[in-house]
């Protein structure tokens, strides 16, 4: 039986998807706003692909968005902890049942909810401790990555 919760058509499922990507282009956009941080989005990491990465002093933060899957963010956020010291699950703000917090504190993620509002894009929901699993040679390259995008025209 299918969850109430999951798309059943194609057509609502790249509905979902867009909305997503709109998260993730928003987030981005305002993020390279910020002179010290640098960005980027849909970033490949050990044959998966980052939502969104960016750098702020030397730190490297993974966020997986998700409209309402939790679950599969939580799938996804594991891996990103291989080559990311930080890593968030992103959502709209929303209530949080209590399976999500456990499982997130149990796997060392934390959680942002997305903001329209003011300069920042996130709200701090649940904070990520650094990741214990964080292999080296991955966390250089994601982050050698991310510091070779080129910065908007108004930064250069």
């Amino acid at each position: 039986m299918k969850s109430s919760r999951t798309p059943s058509s194609k057509a609502q499922r790249d509905s979902l998807l867009k909305r997503e990507a709109d998260l993730v282009q928003g987030a981005f956009e305002r993020i390279r706003g910020w002179s010290e941080i640098r960005v980027a989005k849909e970033v490949p990491s050990l044959g998966r692909c980052v939502d969104l990465v960016y750098l702020e002093r030397g730190i490297v933060v993974a966020v997986e968005f998700k409209m309402n899957d939790w679950r599969r963010a939580l799938r996804q956020a594991r891996d990103h902890r291989l080559a990311a010291d930080y890593v968030y699950v992103c959502m709209p703000a929303r209530e949080i049942p209590q399976a999500m917090w456990m499982a997130l504190a149990q796997e060392g993620i934390g959680l942002l909810f997305y903001s329209n509002e003011g300069d920042w894009p996130f709200s701090m929901a649940l904070k990520a401790p650094r990741s214990s699993e964080t292999w080296k040679v991955a966390r250089v390259w994601l982050r050698d990555y991310v510091k070779a995008q080129r910065l908007p025209s108004s930064q250069s």
